[in-house]
């Protein structure tokens, strides 16, 4: 098992500020996409609009620092959204 932690993403949140952090505990990449892809049909991401979902471009994955774990937590994804200026 896996930390994927995802610093300064410009899409984790349908808030205002909609940058953030993001960590995942997973197996792999495609494994931290099938929990994203999860994550995004969750209702509090606007289900069925992809402006409101959590988005990992190619540099985010370009400056991804993924650890093994040495132990075997539970796969799941928590989001940092940025809380702006105010």
């Amino acid at each position: 098992m896996k930390i994927f932690i995802f610093e300064d993403v410009d899409k984790v949140s349908s808030n205002y500020h909609t940058r953030g952090g993001l960590v995942v505990i997973a197996e792999d990449r495609n494994s931290v996409e099938s929990l994203i892809q999860a994550e995004n049909k969750k209702p509090k991401w606007g289900v069925g609009d992809p402006n409101n979902a959590i988005q990992l471009t190619e540099s985010d994955w370009a400056d991804v620092t993924e650890l093994e774990l040495a132990e075997s937590p539970q796969p799941r994804v928590i989001v940092f959204p940025d809380a702006g200026c105010c």
